[in-house]
């Protein structure tokens, strides 16, 4: 029978017969493979996993709490699955000041991930996660993979939701995130050549509220299925690099609602492949740029889906080209003179798909290559629809 541990304010009792275990006080140490189930509420407790590889720690309605490290944490190189069942918390209550402090055992998460270790989430109970008055609420290190497969995530965190700076994969499961800077991040240091820094969505409901960047993947990031509403202070979606929302040539993807961002989907190259997305931005709705690259081919590439863009800036901006070859795409720009629906440095091609674009004309463009129809010195009120009619008098837009 798999190992069975009660925490306390006072210890941790153990039920079962087994080692691969080490308890001090209230700090567990797992030293090897198998399967451990843990319970009880401690103000003052942790659980480690050293030296190990494929162990399962089932979460079933433990409280835990540290204010001396994270409450959860994967030593180097170790691999570990957290399975959750009922309801767990687990809460950060490290003094940030310490992250200054050299030689300190500060962690500044939750859930620490440390380097090329590897962390699982599945099952089908729920986890709040409180990182409010420290950091971040589970955090990967270098290297460090993060997949999550399932259950119900309540995130609070003073800096970042979920974050790793190594590969962060989520097939499933619902989260609630509420973050003082990005929701979830995969973003290397400086000097961190080995790390992945990508990001993969195909499954999932997500409802993000960041100060910062809701979905940062620095190196990459791909979203492929899900369900998202999303308040961001930065971009929405956010990439240096490639941003792709959608498969290309499916009729499924994710479904996508920005409330509000600064920008809402950017990358130095943005493929709308399927799905859907309203999105909303004071700045650019859609934009392929990256002014820390040189020589770069920016791109915005749309092959099908169906994408609202309400912007108070341009609604489709590349600082390279635009390709549009299938799907909707109703663009509204700004009305300010500097701002348009279109914008592109190089050259835009309409082949296939549906474009409408409405905005100032004073930086207007229209489709370099494609057919097209261009209304010019038309005064809109706001709230009057737009019927686009053929020559039988039939709607047809």
């Amino acid at each position: 029978e798999a190992l069975t541990f009660t925490f306390s304010d006072s210890g941790i009792t153990v039920s079962g017969d087994g080692s691969g275990y080490k308890i001090k006080g209230t700090k567990l140490t797992i030293n090897a493979a198998g399967t451990y189930y843990v319970t009880g509420q401690c103000s003052e407790g942790s659980i480690e996993v050293k030296d190990a590889t494929d162990v399962t720690i089932v979460l079933d309605n433990l409280t835990l709490s540290s204010s001396t490290t994270a409450p959860i944490i994967l030593k180097k190189s170790t691999s570990a699955t957290l399975q959750l069942s009922g309801t767990s918390t687990l809460t950060d209550k490290e003094d940030v000041a310490l992250d200054e402090v050299e030689g300190s055992d500060f962690e500044g998460a939750a859930i620490k991930v440390k380097s090329s270790a590897t962390l699982n989430l599945s099952g089908d109970g729920s986890l709040k996660v409180n990182a409010s008055d420290c950091k971040n609420g589970i955090k990967g290190g270098k290297s460090a993979t993060i997949n999550i497969s399932g259950g119900t995530y309540i995130v609070n965190s003073a800096n970042t939701g979920i974050a790793c700076d190594g590969s962060l994969n989520i097939t499933g499961g619902s989260f609630n995130i509420t973050a003082g800077n990005e929701g979830i991040k995969s973003s290397p240091d400086e000097d961190d050549a080995d790390s992945k820094g990508t990001i993969n969505i195909s499954g999932g409901s997500f409802t993000i509220n960041a100060a910062d960047d809701a979905i940062h993947g620095q190196n990459g990031l791909t979203v492929t299925g899900g369900d998202f509403e999303i308040n961001a202070g930065d971009d929405a979606f956010h990439s240096d690099y490639e941003t792709t929302i959608g498969i290309n040539g499916s009729s499924s993807g994710p479904s996508i609602n920005i409330v509000s961002s600064y920008e809402g989907i950017e990358g130095a190259v943005v493929n709308l492949y399927s799905g859907s997305a309203t999105v909303n931005a004071s700045d650019d709705g859609i934009n392929a740029a990256n002014g820390d690259l040189n020589d770069y081919g920016y791109a915005i590439n749309i092959t099908g889906g169906v994408w609202y863009i309400n912007s108070g800036g341009d609604g489709v901006d590349s600082n390279g080209d635009v390709s549009i070859s299938g799907g909707q795409t109703e663009v509204f720009g700004s009305t300010n003179g500097g701002n348009a629906a279109l914008d592109y440095d190089y050259n835009c091609s309409l082949t296939g798909g549906t474009l409408l674009a409405v905005g100032n004309k004073g930086m207007g463009q229209t489709v370099s290559t494609g057919l097209s129809i261009v209304y010019n010195d038309i005064s809109i009120t706001n709230g009057t629809p737009i019927i686009i009619k053929n020559s039988a008098g039939t709607t047809v837009y």
